[in-house]
């Protein structure tokens, strides 16, 4: 008996499908050899789909999902804060303390 196929969408919003580009250009931008559709890439991969950045948090289902809708607000929350690294305004950057002091 052949097995069923994988749904094209996770059943469960915590999972994530990503492919082997995907994956190779995560490779890529940790060892600084990405190229510029790696990195392109690689920002859509974290923002969107890890982050889940386009969709709201909230799971419904009570307090049995409040769990859920905890977990969804973190995921998002790093979207939300990259997001705002390519958005800040130049002054902005200027008033961020360097590493260095």
């Amino acid at each position: 008996m052949r097995k069923p196929a994988k749904p094209l969408v996770p059943s469960d919003p915590t999972l994530v499908f990503f492919d082997k580009y995907d994956v190779m250009a995560a490779k890529a931008v940790a060892t600084g050899t990405a190229n510029p559709e790696q990195q392109k890439r690689f920002f859509d991969l974290v923002v969107y789909k890890l982050s889940d950045i386009r969709r709201p948090s909230f799971r419904p289902g009570g307090s049995d999902a409040a769990r859920a809708t905890d977990y969804a607000e973190g995921r998002r929350s790093v979207g939300i804060h990259v997001a705002g690294m390519i958005n800040m305004n130049s002054r902005d950057i200027e008033k961020l303390e360097t590493p260095n002091g």
